[in-house]
């Protein structure tokens, strides 16, 4: 695999040697080529905050059902968040794991040399870029203000364009980022907000 294939991101498969349901010891194993990981941090809510936010909102509850509700969040938590880590320095990756399984990656313009098949992500103009991925995935892509989706292939581009108007302007380069998925995204705006994107 030359340098190049390590940079291509392949639609619910992952990015080159990364592929998604790896575990994150899987994952080090490619740390010469994505960077080290910077640490892991949970979106679980620490248990202070918890305990007081049921102590605020649950004056109804009994201490056997606040305690219940405690011990179900500990155990299961918001299965939609995860855990992620930051990995490199060049080029930064957020990977996200679900039960110690990569599902999620995203990138963002200071990695330069991710690819789709054989355009770079950051480098061409952003239509182009999306015209590419909608002809090569056969899929019409839906825009929402300044987030494109691809949600049959769990892709999703930021600031590559916005809506202005009836037309599409330019996003701002400097916040653009890429996320793809393993499977659809739990969370977030309902996709029947998005239109479908003229291209």
């Amino acid at each position: 695999m030359n340098e190049s294939q390590h940079w291509r991101i392949e639609p619910k498969i992952g990015l080159g040697k990364l592929r998604f349901g790896m575990s994150r010891s899987q994952v080090d194993r490619f740390s010469s080529i994505y960077g080290t990981s910077k640490g892991i941090s949970s979106e679980k809510i620490p248990d202070d905050i918890l305990q007081s936010t049921l102590a605020e909102l649950g004056e109804g509850l009994t201490a056997e059902e606040k305690q219940e509700i405690l011990s179900l969040y500990q155990e299961t938590g918001p299965t939609a968040a995860g855990e992620t880590e930051v990995r490199g320095d060049n080029n930064p990756l957020v990977l996200t794991y679900n039960s110690d399984r990569l599902v999620e990656i995203l990138a963002d313009a200071k990695v330069r040399s991710l690819k789709y098949r054989d355009i770079s992500m950051f480098e061409e103009s952003p239509r182009d870029v999306i015209k590419h991925i909608a002809e090569t995935l056969g899929e019409t892509p839906l825009i929402l203000n300044e987030e494109v989706a691809f949600p049959a292939n769990f892709i999703f581009l930021f600031e590559f364009v916005r809506e202005a108007g009836g037309a599409y302007a330019e996003g701002s380069r400097t916040d653009r980022s890429i996320i793809w998925r393993s499977g659809p995204r739990e969370g977030g705006v309902d996709l029947s907000e998005y239109k479908p994107m003229k291209i």
